[in-house]
């Protein structure tokens, strides 16, 4: 989130899609796996408004997210990853 956007802006509906900016967060969460910790933080958010909201393709984006950070499935940051999208968990 940027200074500029808030939780409530993110629950806003995309024009013409119907779904949530929220899968933006998804998106930028895959964008930020240079930098784990800050992905594992935009996920955890992503999947709180996907649990809320429901949305099939924001859904999706955290599970590319997923297998992109498969490298660190062994590690404390994939434990770390797997709390943060317990929200989305069926």
């Amino acid at each position: 989130m940027t200074a500029r956007t808030s939780r409530s802006d993110l629950l806003q509906p995309e024009v013409g899609r119907g779904e949530p900016e929220s899968g933006e967060l998804a998106r930028q969460a895959t964008a930020a796996l240079g930098e784990p910790e800050h992905a594992i933080n935009l996920a955890r958010e992503s999947a709180l408004i996907a649990a809320d909201t429901g949305s099939a393709r924001h859904r999706a984006e955290l599970v590319r997210l997923r297998a992109e950070m498969k490298p660190w499935q062994h590690h404390p940051l994939g434990q770390d990853l797997d709390e943060a999208l317990a929200p989305t968990a069926a």
